[in-house]
Order: structure tokens, then sequence, then C-alpha cells
């Protein structure tokens, strides 16, 4: 019978078939000391020594047979959505950033609805930036994907939501760290 070091090492090391991982697991999470503290451990150790372990390039090909086979699944993506009637999709590798109307406020337009005069997109807005007051000849709505946005004294942080009705006056917006955001909203807001 295997020691809770060795069990716990070859746990660790993706070495135990399925029985065993599935016996030491459950004896784990039904309150095992000895094991739960060589868990410990040995994670401690694995962690230092990962961190003293000098960078390694990796063999050659490998970085663009890994590449290739990310730009194959995308290739296969965009097959597939060719043969979706009716829906637009924008992959992440489709579009830049491109200098807002504010200094350090950058946008990603996702998409333009000139009969609605809406657009949809990503907004980047770089650490202490702002958006100045504007008043709304449309609805806005403002999901926070990542970050903080302070908005009328509400600072919103990631999944924090916001709707903002035609003829409302909005007041300036601001990021102390920087946030991305999603956006959909009248053409006038980019179009100073």
């Amino acid at each position: 019978m295997n020691t809770p070091d060795e069990m716990a090492a070859l746990y660790l090391a993706g070495a135990l078939g399925d029985v065993e991982r599935d016996a030491f697991e459950a004896r784990l999470n039904a309150g095992w000391p000895e094991g739960e503290e060589a868990m410990r451990q040995l994670s401690e150790a694995v962690r230092e020594l990962a961190a003293e372990a000098p960078p390694v390039d990796p063999p050659l090909g490998v970085r663009e047979a890994l590449l290739a086979a990310v730009d194959d699944t995308r290739a296969a993506d965009r097959t597939a959505a060719a043969r979706l009637a009716g829906i637009v999709f924008r992959f992440v590798e489709d579009g830049e950033f491109v200098r807002g109307s504010a200094p350090g406020v950058w946008v990603r337009m996702l998409h333009l609805d000139r009969q609605r005069r809406q657009f949809s997109g990503l907004v980047r807005l770089e650490p202490g930036a702002s958006y100045p007051a504007h008043a709304h000849d449309g609805p806005e709505e403002c999901l926070v994907l990542e970050g903080d946005l302070t908005v009328g004294g509400v600072r919103m942080r990631a999944g924090d939501y916001q709707r903002v009705e035609p003829g409302t006056d909005h007041g300036e917006q601001r990021s102390e760290g920087g946030a991305l955001l999603y956006i959909t909203a009248p053409l006038s807001l980019i179009s100073h």
C-alpha cells in the first residue's frame, strides 16, 4: 500500500488510473487529513520548483503547429458562419480598436445600423480616461465587461449594466483603472 505522500505525488503527476484516482479523490473529499497535508506540501513544492525553473523555448515547430491548429479551427468556424443565413459574426481578429472622440477612449465597431442611427461595439477606456457629458438622442445600453466605470457617482464593475433613455443628459463617464464595455448607442456618440 502506498503512503499518502506517494499517492499525492502519483495523483498530481496524473499517474493514477481512473479507479485509483476516483478512490483517492473520494478519500480526500471524505476528510483524510494525511492526504490533505500531503497534497498541500507537494503543491507548495511544485509551485516553488516552477518559480525557480528558467523559461524554456519550445522545440522547433511547436509554436507554428499550435498556431496552425488554431487557424484551422478558425477557418472551420468561418466556413460554418458563412453558411448561417441572417447571422453575422465578428471574430476577435476581425477588427481593431480605433481612437474614439475623447482622449484614451477606443472603439471597435461590431455593427452599424444607419436606419436606426445606432451602433453596437466594444469601447475601451484607458486608466483615467473619461467620456464627456452629453445628451442622448437615442437609447444607450452599456455592459461593463472588464474594469470600472463611474457614471454620475455610481461605480460600475464587470457585469454591471446601465440603460440611458432618449432625451437624457448623461454626465461624464470615467474609468480609474481602465475598462472594456459593450455598448449599443446612438451614432451621434461616435460621430463628434
